[in-house]
Parts: C-alpha cells; sequence; structure tokens
C-alpha cells in the first residue's frame, strides 16, 4: 500500500507543480512598491493569441529596448494639486496617460485595492494645447481586478471620467471593460519561469473633447486590448501586451515585462520614511529640499546612485533647509546618504521625475 502511495504521489507531482493559482488582494501592488521593467520593441513577433488551461507561454526570445522602475507612491509624495486629485486613493505611480487624442505630460495614475479589487481611480497631466494640468477621475473606479481572481471569471463594467474650466474646455470618457481569464499555467520570460493566471481585457473608450478657442469639437473611439499574465506575489503583471484594433485587426502597440534583477537588493530595504530628514518633493523634478526632522548634529549629506557611486556631497546645516539642485539628474532612483561622526547613519530614496 505504502509504494502504491508513493507511485500515486509521483505521478501527481507534475500536476502539483503546475496548479492553478488563484491571485488575491496581497498579490498585487501597494504603496511603496517597485518593479524593475523591461520594454521589448512593439514590432517584436510575439504569439499573444495562444491560452488555455495549463498552458505554456515561451516568451524567453524577448529583449530590451528600454528599461524602468515602476514604483507606486503614497498620495504624500505626490505633488501637492494631485494629493487633492485623488483623495481616497490608496497609490499613484507616474506611467503615461492620454485622452481625447492628448498625451498627457507630466501624468499620474491612481489607484485603489480592496477586498473586492484593484481600481484604477483616475490619473491627471498637463494637456499641452492648452497648458492646464486636470484631473480625469473614474466615477465609479475602472475594476482593473477582481478578487479573487480564478481561471475562467469574467466581469463587465462601466465608468466615466469628466473634466475641463469652464468656458474653456471640457473632456469626457465614457469606457467600458470587459475582463476575461482565459488561461493559466507556466510563463517562460528572460527573467525566469511564473505559475500564471492570463487575462485578457477588452477596453471600449469614447472621448470626446471640446475647446472654446481655438474651437474644437471631437469625438474619439478606441478598442484596445490588455493581455495580462499575474503570478502569485508579483505585483503588476509580470508580462504585459497592449494592442490596438481596428477593423478586426490588433496591432501591439506595448509589450513590458518584469525583471526583478534591475531592482537592487538597497531599494527593497530602504524606507521612504526617515527619522532624521525630510525630503520635500518626493518625487522630485528639478530641486528638492532636506530638513533634519530633528535638531540634530548631521556632518554631511551623500547623494548616491543604486550603485552606491556618491554623485554630490553637500554639508547640511541641523536647523535650516539645504536645497539639492537636481537640474544634472536624470530620471530614476537616489539616495539621500546621511553621514554622522564619520559614519554612514542612514539613507532614503529620491526619486526624480520628469
Amino acid at each position: 500500500m505504502k509504494s502504491f502511495l508513493i507511485s500515486c504521489f509521483i505521478i501527481s507531482l507534475p500536476a502539483l507543480l503546475h496548479a492553478q493559482i488563484t491571485i488575491n488582494t496581497a498579490d498585487l501592488p501597494s504603496a511603496g512598491s517597485m518593479y524593475g521593467v523591461t520594454n521589448e520593441n512593439a514590432s517584436a513577433s510575439v504569439d499573444f493569441m495562444s491560452t488555455g488551461a495549463n498552458h505554456t507561454w515561451d516568451f524567453t526570445s524577448l529583449t530590451a529596448a528600454s528599461t524602468s522602475i515602476d514604483t507606486f507612491f503614497t498620495l504624500a509624495q505626490l505633488p501637492a494639486d494631485f494629493q487633492t486629485y485623488f483623495v481616497g486613493a490608496d497609490m499613484a505611480d507616474n506611467a503615461g496617460a492620454s485622452i481625447a487624442g492628448f498625451t498627457l505630460q507630466g501624468a499620474y495614475t491612481a489607484y485603489n485595492k480592496n477586498a473586492l479589487g484593484f481600481y484604477n481611480r483616475g490619473f491627471g497631466g498637463t494637456i499641452p494645447i492648452v497648458g492646464l494640468t486636470l484631473p480625469f477621475i473614474y466615477i465609479p473606479g475602472d475594476q482593473m481586478v477582481k478578487f479573487p481572481l480564478n481561471f475562467s471569471d469574467a466581469d463587465v463594467s462601466t465608468t466615466s471620467a469628466i473634466s475641463g474650466v469652464p468656458n474653456v474646455i471640457s473632456i469626457t470618457r465614457i469606457r467600458n471593460r470587459t475582463n476575461t481569464v482565459d488561461g493559466w499555467g507556466t510563463l517562460q520570460l528572460p527573467s525566469g519561469n511564473y505559475q500564471v493566471l492570463r487575462m485578457k481585457s477588452d477596453i471600449n473608450d469614447h472621448d470626446s473633447v471640446n475647446i472654446v478657442f481655438p474651437p474644437v469639437n471631437n469625438a474619439i473611439d478606441n478598442l484596445t486590448h490588455e493581455y495580462k499574465w499575474y503570478a502569485a506575489a508579483g505585483g503588476i503583471p509580470v508580462l504585459q501586451i497592449n494592442t490596438n484594433e481596428t477593423g478586426g485587426n490588433e496591432t501591439v502597440t506595448q509589450i513590458i515585462y518584469q525583471d526583478p534583477s534591475l531592482v537592487p537588493d538597497a531599494v527593497q530595504y530602504i524606507s521612504s520614511e526617515n527619522s532624521e530628514i525630510n525630503i520635500y518633493p518626493n518625487p522630485a523634478s528639478d530641486y528638492a529640499f532636506v530638513m533634519p526632522a530633528e535638531k540634530n548634529q548631521i556632518e554631511k549629506m551623500l547623494i548616491t546612485d543604486v550603485s552606491g557611486r556618491v554623485l554630490n556631497e553637500n554639508l547640511i546645516s541641523s536647523t535650516a533647509v539645504t536645497t539639492i539642485d537636481l537640474t544634472r539628474f536624470s530620471e530614476g532612483i537616489y539616495f539621500v546618504r546621511i553621514i554622522n561622526d564619520g559614519k554612514f547613519s542612514s539613507a532614503q530614496k529620491l526619486i526624480v521625475n520628469r
């Protein structure tokens, strides 16, 4: 009997190793989460249609066109206007946003996560043609993921957003979303193999814009698709392929996948909160301001990149504000390191966004 049970276990082992997973609240991002992201050329040949139960997706041939860090901020880390716009949201990132044919400048997208789902609460940024910074708040929130998420789940939702300035501009979006979990299995990427759920999202956006001067009245309908592979504790999708559909034909517009090696260990363990100094704003653009949290004697402050290379060194006052000039710094993650009594005391992340 014992040998029979062992044989049954061995036979069933492959199935156990490749069982369906469930995605829950803890598997999606939270404020403070950071993910290394690799962008592939959208023209790369990829099979995003194949799917099903216990499926294997082989994307090991993907190569990096560019890399970045996707950081989820607390609302307190956003510029003041955006904190006001997104009251009630849990977190935000600086993912690009567009509406009615406009690509917003300096855009942020806000999110909520609760026991029911993960929601896009809206976005905000500057409209280039008029130079106005406007918020677009989805009412209700755009449900990106419904919890718990399992194979064969499907849901449909409708949301809308309107923004503008009286007698200047009015922009409206009506969004219909259909999510279908159409596969599970093993996803193979250059960064490793993952047990995943695959979800397809069909998104119909109807955008309309009215500009008083110069006079513009326009309506745009877009049908886009998001193919997303979610892994347990993966946060954002470990792979996402976005397409536009025109006349029944889909064109790939973006291919992005996670690469944990892009986020150094040091980033994972240094808190955005620090008892010795306050940095504002953070994220910052051209200048950041540092003030000791208490009247402690601090010898100096080093600005380093994620590899530890010192880029700047400043004496710091224990009572006054110290200005950091970031105009020569590229976008990315840096560290403000505090030196006391000739020894490293603490560090805080500083994010430069433009």
